[in-house]
């Protein structure tokens, strides 16, 4: 792994020789702070390629780099935090915002001081006790893979499950509330639900969670994206 010390521009000269790097003011109207249109766009290109980072509060001139104070990071930070995506929590992307003082955010959502070091690889992902991922930007843990659990807490929620497991067919209703106490507590991603459940993906999607979501029995992670394969979902 290479790891860099980010305190100047020159630190920044460095990092461009490893990284994707792309440079926005992020000044917004009024100067203050706002997060660019174009920043998704930028991110999702990254995300969906090798990764990279995008700096906010720097503009770049020439092959240089120069600091631009953002006076409210706050306001940058709650709009990246409350549109969280698949890909903020699973994916590869990696983003960087640089507040007046240096303060780096990185797309991890850690927060690291101004003598800290950006270390290259993936991106780390917490687990909890029984296995569950935790992501910052949520409340609640995420069930992504049940592979990474505990063998107690999987098997807790395929007792939950133990009637779907050994019959082919049951109740609607059944099976609904059934879901909906697996989610209890955590988010399930399709996937996971899946195979707690026996039963294929489609199935669940299309019969099942869509309705469960518009009934307000069940709520989705990411409800911009309603479709999307690392959906996740959790009792309304």
């Amino acid at each position: 792994m290479i790891s860099f010390p980010l305190q100047n521009t020159a630190d920044l000269e460095q990092l461009r020789e490893y990284y994707e790097l792309e440079c926005k003011l992020a000044a917004g109207r009024d100067g203050k702070g706002e997060l660019p249109q174009d920043f998704w766009r930028s991110y999702s290109a990254m995300a969906n390629m090798h990764g990279g980072i995008v700096l906010l509060g720097v503009k770049e001139k020439e092959g240089k780099f120069a600091f631009n104070s953002i006076e409210k990071p706050d306001k940058i930070l709650k709009v990246l935090f409350d549109t969280a995506n698949p890909d903020d929590i699973f994916g590869p992307g990696s983003t960087i915002i640089i507040d007046p003082s240096s303060t780096i955010l990185t797309g991890s959502s850690t927060i690291i001081g101004p003598s800290s070091t950006i270390i290259e690889g993936k991106q780390v992902l917490k687990r909890d006790e029984v296995g569950r991922l935790v992501a910052e930007q949520f409340r609640l843990p995420f069930v992504d893979s049940v592979d990474k659990l505990t063998q107690d807490f999987r098997e807790k929620l395929e007792a939950m499950a133990t009637l779907p497991r050994t019959k082919g067919k049951i109740d609607r209703k059944e099976l609904e509330d059934l879901i909906v106490q697996v989610c209890e507590g955590h988010f399930v991603t399709i996937s996971s639900l899946a195979k707690i459940m026996d039963r294929g993906e489609r199935t669940l999607r299309q019969d099942f969670l869509s309705k469960l979501c518009k009934d307000k029995r069940l709520r989705r992670a990411f409800p911009d994206t309603p479709n999307h394969e690392k959906q996740a979902y959790t009792k309304a």
